[in-house]
């Protein structure tokens, strides 16, 4: 387990300035079931990592994601015909997702649109990633 990654900016030294960001992003995947609590902080910490190493940017430009928490996780209901099939369930986990961004940086995206490009074009990293942890995930196509 990696520490949070930081920025540290200091104005006085001629170092850019930071903006704190939040942002809300819901993620579906086919799992055994929700996460287990003992589960959480490893997948909070892994997407954490895999969100500031697969970004389109270098984190060093001033754009570092600090914390994922995992607000709430569902099972998402389907028909009878598709449960009798599959033994992996569609689960929902809602995260919060703080950062920082220097706001002279020239970011292509917004925080928001950084976290779901990175989600959307790298999920495969992401499923070893946690596949690594002992999460096993499959995403949808």
């Amino acid at each position: 387990v990696s520490p949070a990654p930081s920025i540290s900016a200091n104005p006085s030294n001629g170092d850019p300035p930071v903006v704190d960001v939040t942002t809300l992003y819901s993620l579906t995947f086919m799992s055994d079931a929700i996460l287990t609590d003992d589960q959480i902080p490893a997948f909070e910490i892994t997407t954490r990592d895999f969100l500031n190493i697969n970004q389109p940017l270098d984190p060093a430009r001033g754009t570092v994601v600090v914390k994922v928490t995992v607000l709430d996780q569902r099972i998402v209901s389907r028909s009878r015909n598709l449960r009798a099939l599959q033994t992996a369930v569609p689960v929902t986990v809602d995260m919060k997702i703080d950062g920082v961004v220097s706001p002279n940086d020239d970011i292509p995206y917004s925080f928001e649109g950084l976290v779901d490009v990175v989600f959307t074009t790298r999920r495969l990293v992401l499923r070893n990633d946690l596949e690594d942890d002992g999460i096993i995930v499959q995403f949808p196509n």
